[in-house]
C-alpha cells in the first residue's frame, strides 16, 4: 500500500509515491500525516504574529489557545488573539472556517481550494509563506484540526519559533475514529492530581492533538444511571463530555439490552424466579427478556435521560452476548412469554426491542448516533465454510437471513456494528444492511505487549462511506494504561487508511509473533515521529526505543498464559468471536503456527527490556521537558522496566538450565542457576534503587508495581528468587513411589484457576486431607504431594507440563487429574496435545449438557455402577478422546466420553472434561458427580479412604 505526498524538488512541486522509505526521505514529523504536503522554500517566523480568528467561534478560540500555548512552550513570544476583519493581508496566523466570509475571501486570495464539500467535514487547507500562515477549514472542526497540524509544525530554530513554508490539503478517511476510554485512558492521567478534572482534560487535549474523536465511557454505567440524585457525579460526566464536544470529540456511552441488573434488581419481585435469559456473574448479573415491555421501558427511559442530561453524542447498546451461530443470544433459553409472542423468529424480537430504544431516544435526544453490535456481530459469520457441525439452514437463518430481516424492520437511524472482516465477508454484511453506515470495531484481543502495529489493517474495510465508524478495541489491550501510542497509531491508519505499511486483514487481526516488531514503516519510521510529536523532541527521541524494543510484558510475567492467548487466535480464527463456542464450530483451519515457548524467545525479551532500560535512563534525564501527565507515562515504564528485566533474565536462566538438565549436563545447569541467583541480586538492587528514587512520583496506577495488595508486576522479586531456588533444588530431586501418610497431600494448581477454590473447600471437609494451592510445577514443589489437580489455566510452563508431570506420575507413583480444557482441547495452551497421550490423546469437542452416564464401575467413582445416570455442576463439558491405555469411565447422553482414566508407569491419571464450578461460573460447594469424582480420584490415586470431619470440628 502507498501514500501520496506533495514535495518540492527545486522550485517545482511534484507528487511522490512514498512506500517503504525512511522518514527523512519524505515524511515530516506530522501525526497523522496530511493527505497532501507540499514543501515550499523558507520559513515563517511566528514570534509576535497575531492569531486572527472568528472570536464568536468556540473551536477557533480553542485553536488559538493551543497555538499560543505551544509557541510559549517552545520558548517563543506569542502574539495576541485578534478578531478577523475584512482585510486579511497583514502578517498573522489566520485560523478560519467556512462559511465565515473572511475565510472564503482569504482562500480566494491565496488560491486555496476549499469549499464545504472539498475537503469536506473535518477537512482543511493550509498555506504558510512569507509572513502569513492561513489555516482554513471546510467547517469549524476542520479549522481546529488544521491548527493541530500547525501546532506540530512549530519548531524552535536559531532562537525563534518558526514554521516551515508549506501548502497542505487534508481530510480524514473515517470521519469517526479511534475510541479512547474514559476509565482506561483518561482516568489514570488524573491520579495524583489535586484537581482530577485536569487529568481528563489533558487526555482530551491529546486526543485533539492527534485527531481522535471517539471517547468511550464504560465506567460504572449502572452506578451513574441508577443514581440520578448524585448530581455531583452527573455534573462531572457532563463537564468532561462538554470539554470533549467543543474539541470535536463524540462522547460514547455503552449500554446493553438488559432490563435488570443484579446489583440493583435481584430483590425486586419482578426478578424473582427469572425464567428468561440471565447472563453474568454474582451481583453484576444481567436479566434479559424481549417481551417484558414495562421493564424494558423503565431501563430505556433511564438511559435516555442520562444520555440527554450528560450530553452524550453516541450510544452503543449491546445485545445478549454469546451462543454463536448455534444459539445466538442464548435464544433457546427464552421464557414462555417470548416464545408465545415471537415464536421462533428472533429477528422479530430484536426489531421490537431496538425500535423501542430508537423511539425513546428520538424523543429524548434526537441527534444521538445509535449503534449496536446486532448479534452475531461479526461479518465473518457470512462465510459458511468456517463452520462444521451445524446445518447450513440454521447458520443462514441465524446470520445472513437474520441481518436482512433486521435491516427491513429496524428504524433507519440504527447503525449496525461488526468487527473488521475480510473484504468478501464485509461485502455480504454491507449488502444485508444496504444504505446504512457501518460501525467497524477492530478485533477484541489481549495483546502481549504495550505497543503493536496491528493498526496497519485498519483500511481493510474502508470504502469511502462518510458515516462509517472505526473504533479500536482498546479495553482488551494488556497494558491499557499506556496505550496512547497505540491509540495514536490507530488514528493514523484510520485517518490515512493507505498509510505506509498498510496491510489487508486476512483473518488474523493480531499476530503476536511479529506485530510488536514489524513492519519497519511503523516500528522504524512512524514510531520516532510519533514519539517526538507526543512527548516533544528531546523526550520523544529518548522514549522511542522503549516502544520500538518489542517488550512483551504479559509474556514475561506469565509465559504460558500469554502464549495461550496469542495461540487462541492463531489456531482458531473464530476464537475471538465466540470463545465459548469456537471449539464446537469445528473450525480447524489454522491461520498461523502456534507460538512455542523457548529459551530463545525469552532471550529476546532479556534484550528488549535491556534496550528499553537504557532508553528510559535517557528519558529520566529528559523529564524537565515533560508535562505532568507525560511524566506519569514515563514513570509507569521507568518503575516497571527493571522488574520486567529481572523476571525475563531469571526465566531465561531457568529455561536454559532445564535444557541442559535434559541433555544430562546437570553440573552446567547447577552452575547456570547459581549465577542466575547472583544476577538476580544485582537486578533486584537496581530495581529497588529506581523504585526508591521515584517513590513520590505518581504514575498511571493507584498503587505501586509491587504493592502487596494490588501490585501489577508479577511475580514479585521475592517470588522470582523462590522460583530460581526451586529450580536449583529440583535438579537434585529423585522421585520414588511413596505410600501416602496419615494425611493425604493434594496440590491444587492454580489458586486463581476456575474450580480451585471450590475444590479446596471440598477437601477441607475431610480430616485426613491437606489441600494446598501451588503456583509452580517444579519438581521441588511436586515432590511434596501425593496427587495434583490441574485446573483450567493458561498459566503453565511448557517444560513443567510435559516433562515434570509424567515424571511425577510415572517415576513417583503419584496421581494427576486434569480438568476441562486441560484435557487437550484446541483452545488450551498447548493445542490438541496432552502430557499423557497414552491415556488421553486430546479433546475433540465440547457440549452444552450436564447429564452423564456411567460406562463402568471404577474406584474413582465410588458408589456408581455401570449404567447409572448422574449429573455435573457446570453447564458444559469437554469430550476427551482415550488413548491406547486410557478407559472412558463416564460419557454424556450422546456417548461422547467425559471422564478418561488410566495408569502411567507407577502412577495414575484422570482427564475430567467437567469443571468444579457452578453453571453461573461461580466457585461453589461441590455437588453431584463433581463431588464423587473429586473424592474418588484421591482415593484411587493414594489407596487411602477419606474421612469426613465431625460436624463443627476443625482439627
Amino acid at each position: 500500500m502507498q501514500m501520496r505526498f506533495w514535495l518540492a524538488i527545486g522550485s517545482c512541486a511534484v507528487w511522490v509515491q512514498c512506500a517503504r522509505v525512511q522518514a527523512a526521505e519524505c515524511v515530516p514529523d506530522l501525526v497523522p500525516m496530511p493527505k497532501q504536503y507540499q514543501a515550499l522554500a523558507g520559513r515563517v517566523a511566528v514570534a509576535g504574529l497575531p492569531v486572527v480568528i472568528d472570536l464568536e467561534n468556540r473551536q477557533s478560540q480553542i485553536a488559538a489557545g493551543e497555538i499560543i500555548q505551544q509557541v510559549r512552550a517552545l520558548g517563543g513570544a506569542a502574539g495576541a488573539v485578534e478578531r478577523v476583519g475584512a482585510n486579511c493581508n497583514h502578517p498573522g496566523i489566520y485560523i478560519l472556517a467556512l462559511p465565515q466570509p473572511a475565510a472564503a475571501a482569504l482562500a480566494a486570495e491565496l488560491a486555496l481550494k476549499v469549499t464545504a464539500a472539498d475537503p469536506g467535514p473535518q477537512g482543511y487547507v493550509m498555506l504558510a509563506a512569507s509572513n502569513r500562515v492561513a489555516v482554513i477549514g471546510s467547517d469549524a472542526i476542520g479549522a481546529l484540526y488544521g491548527a493541530m497540524t500547525l501546532r506540530q509544525m512549530l519548531k524552535m530554530e536559531s532562537n525563534q519559533v518558526v514554521v516551515a513554508a508549506v501548502r497542505v490539503y487534508d481530510k480524514p478517511d473515517y470521519r469517526f475514529r479511534s475510541a479512547m476510554g474514559v476509565r482506561r485512558g483518561l482516568w489514570p492521567l488524573s491520579l495524583g492530581d489535586q484537581d482530577a478534572v485536569q487529568g481528563y482534560r489533558a487526555g482530551i487535549d491529546w486526543m485533539l492533538h492527534f485527531k481522535m474523536n471517539l471517547m468511550d465511557n464504560h465506567d460504572s454505567v449502572e452506578n451513574l444511571i441508577r443514581h440520578p440524585e448524585d448530581t455531583n457525579r452527573w455534573q462531572f460526566v457532563r463537564e468532561i463530555n462538554d470539554y470533549a464536544i467543543e474539541r470535536g470529540i463524540y462522547p460514547v456511552l455503552w449500554e446493553s439490552t438488559r432490563i435488570g441488573h443484579g446489583a440493583y434488581d435481584a430483590q425486586r419481585p419482578e426478578f424473582q424466579n427469572w425464567d428468561c435469559v440471565y447472563n453474568g456473574k454474582g451481583k453484576g448479573g444481567r436479566y434479559y427478556c424481549w417481551s417484558r415491555d414495562e421493564l424494558a421501558r423503565e431501563h430505556i427511559q433511564r438511559v435516555a435521560a442520562f444520555v440527554r442530561d450528560c450530553h452524550f453524542k453516541m450510544l452503543c447498546v449491546h445485545p445478549v452476548d454469546g451462543g454463536g451461530a448455534y444459539d445466538p443470544e442464548s435464544w433457546s433459553k427464552r421464557c414462555p412469554r417470548c416464545r408465545e409472542r415471537f415464536g421462533d423468529d428472533r429477528w422479530k424480537a430484536t426489531v421490537h426491542q431496538f425500535n423501542a430504544w430508537a423511539g425513546m431516544l428520538k424523543e429524548q435526544t434526537p441527534d444521538i448516533l445509535f449503534t449496536s453490535p446486532l448479534y452475531p456481530y461479526n461479518a465473518e459469520y457470512a462465510d459458511f465454510s468456517r463452520f462444521t457441525g451445524i446445518p447450513e439452514n440454521v447458520w443462514r437463518e441465524n446470520s445472513i437471513d437474520y441481518w436482512k430481516r433486521l435491516h427491513a424492520g429496524l428504524d433507519p437511524s440504527i447503525i449496525p456494528m461488526t468487527w473488521s472482516a475480510r473484504p468478501q465477508n464485509m461485502k455480504v454484511y454491507r449488502e444485508c444492511f444496504a444504505g446504512r453506515p457501518i460501525y467497524i470495531y477492530a478485533h477484541s484481543f489481549v495483546g502481549l505487549g504495550y505497543f503493536g502495529a496491528w493498526h496497519r489493517r485498519n483500511g481493510t474495510n474502508y470504502e469511502g462511506h462518510p458515516g462509517d465508524i472505526f473504533a479500536y478495541a482498546y479495553y482488551m489491550d494488556a497494558s491499557y494504561k499506556v496505550l496512547w501510542l497505540n491509540q495514536i497509531c490507530n488514528c493514523e491508519y484510520a485517518w490515512n487508511t493507505a498509510a505506509p505499511g498498510s496491510e489487508p486483514f486476512n483473518g488474523l487481526y493480531y499476530d503476536a509473533e511479529k506485530d510488536h516488531t514489524e513492519p519497519p514503516e511503523i516500528i522504524n519510521d512512524w514510531l520516532p515521529r510519533a514519539c517526538r510529536a507526543f512527548f516533544g523532541e528531546k523526550l520523544g527521541n529518548a522514549m522511542a526505543p522503549v516502544y520500538q524494543a518489542g517488550v512483551l510484558t504479559r509474556y514475561i510475567q506469565d509465559p504460558g498464559g500469554a502464549l495461550a492467548l496469542a495461540n487462541k487466535n492463531r489456531q482458531k480464527p473464530m476464537a475471538d468471536v465466540d470463545p465459548d463456542t469456537a471449539g464446537k464450530a469445528g473450525n480447524e483451519k489454522v491461520l498461523a503456527p502456534a507460538m512455542v515457548d523457548s529459551a530463545a524467545r525469552m532471550a529476546a525479551q532479556v534484550q528488549a527490556t535491556a534496550t528499553a532500560l537504557r532508553a528510559l535512563e535517557q528519558a529520566y534525564a529528559a523529564l524537565d521537558t515533560a508535562s505532568p501527565h507525560q511524566r506519569k507515562i514515563v514513570m509507569f515504564f521507568y518503575k516497571r522496566m527493571p522488574l520486567w528485566h529481572l523476571i525475563a533474565r531469571a526465566r531465561h536462566a531457568e529455561y536454559l538450565a532445564g535444557e541442559l538438565h535434559k541433555q544430562g549436563r546437570k553440573d552446567e545447569a547447577l552452575a547456570l542457576l547459581r549465577k542466575a541467583l547472583d544476577e538476580y541480586e544485582i537486578d533486584r538492587q537496581q530495581a529497588e534503587a529506581v523504585l526508591q528514587k521515584t517513590k513520590h512520583e505518581p504514575d498511571l496506577t493507584v498503587r505501586g508495581p509491587l504493592d502487596a495488595r494490588a501490585g501489577d508486576v508479577q511475580p514479585a522479586p521475592a517470588a522470582v528468587r523462590e522460583m530460581l531456588e526451586s529450580r536449583l533444588a529440583s535438579l537434585a530431586v529423585v522421585l520414588k513411589p511413596r505410600p501416602a501418610g496419615d494425611i493425604v497431600k493434594v496440590g491444587l494448581y492454580l489458586q486463581k484457576a476456575p474450580g480451585a477454590q471450590g475444590t479446596k473447600m471440598f477437601f477441607d471437609r475431610f480430616q485426613n486431607v491437606q489441600a494446598d494451592f501451588i503456583d509452580s510445577l517444579a519438581m521441588a514443589v511436586l515432590q511434596d504431594y501425593d496427587c495434583i489437580f490441574i485446573f483450567q489455566t493458561g498459566s503453565v510452563i511448557r517444560s513443567d507440563y510435559f516433562d515434570n508431570l509424567p515424571r511425577f506420575a510415572g517415576e513417583g507413583g503419584r496421581g494427576v487429574l486434569f480438568q476441562h480444557d486441560m484435557c487437550g482441547f484446541g483452545r488450551y495452551p498447548f493445542g490438541q496435545s496432552t502430557p499423557f497421550p497414552e491415556i488421553c490423546q486430546y479433546a475433540d469437542g465440547r457440549r452444552d449438557a450436564t447429564n452423564l452416564v456411567v460406562l463402568l464401575a471404577h474406584p474413582a467413582m465410588p458408589g456408581l455402577d455401570r449404567g447409572d445416570k448422574t449429573w455435573h455442576m457446570y453447564y458444559d463439558h469437554i469430550t476427551p478422546r482415550p488413548g491406547p491405555r486410557g478407559v472412558a469411565l463416564a460419557a454424556d447422553e450422546t456417548g461422547a466420553p467425559v471422564v478418561v482414566a488410566g495408569e502411567f508407569g507407577r502412577g495414575k491419571v484422570i482427564f475430567d472434561g467437567n469443571i468444579n464450578i457452578d453453571k453461573h461460573d461461580q466457585e461453589a460447594a461441590l455437588t453431584g458427580f463433581n463431588a464423587v469424582l473429586t473424592r474418588g480420584a484421591v482415593e484411587w490415586f493414594t489407596g487411602v479412604k477419606l474421612v469426613e470431619r465431625q460436624a463443627g470440628r476443625r482439627d
